[in-house]
């Protein structure tokens, strides 16, 4: 397989967690705009996140191997890993949080709400950082996501599967 292919693939494999964790900062946005407080108090923000609607899960398990984790660790930037770095049940992990306190300082939810999350990364719970962001804030994460990412070519696993089994 090129490696334009694999590129292409791991695009895709991102693309439906990706999407989600988009998903759950976008409806919960509304959903707190929706509250109509001046003044929203922690236990409102935290109940928001409580469950997530629609088809958004508050947790996604892929199955991998270590000849799948290598290539997306490479192509999403982490570090140059090796297949002898990865151990056995290796996992990597996407984990969405919110800062509540920097939700209820903003004067209006549509200004500075993303800047209240961050998206951590976790490789059997040691925390990894991406070679070419210096924070793991959610605007910078999801924007070196799109830097990265086919996205302009869309997910279509079509597109997918024809760039990826061609001779």
């Amino acid at each position: 397989m090129s490696q334009e292919a694999l590129n292409r693939w791991i695009t895709y494999t991102l693309s439906r967690p990706l999407n989600h964790i988009f998903n759950i900062v976008k409806s919960s946005q509304t959903r707190l705009q929706n509250l109509n407080n001046k003044q929203l108090s922690k236990s409102q923000i935290d109940s928001v996140f409580k469950f997530t609607e629609g088809d958004d899960p508050k947790f996604m398990m892929y199955s991998a191997h270590d000849s799948t984790l290598v290539p997306l660790w490479n192509f999403v930037e982490m570090f140059n890993y090796t297949y002898d770095e990865v151990g056995y049940a290796a996992n990597w992990q996407l984990i969405l949080k919110y800062d509540a306190e920097c939700i209820q300082g903003l004067k209006d939810l549509k200004v500075g709400y993303t800047d209240c999350f961050k998206i951590q990364t976790f490789n059997n719970g040691v925390e990894m950082f991406y070679n070419s962001i210096k924070d793991n804030s959610y605007n910078t994460v999801v924007e070196h996501f799109q830097d990265i990412s086919y996205n302009d070519q869309g997910y279509d696993l079509d597109v997918v599967k024809d760039n990826c089994w061609k001779d």
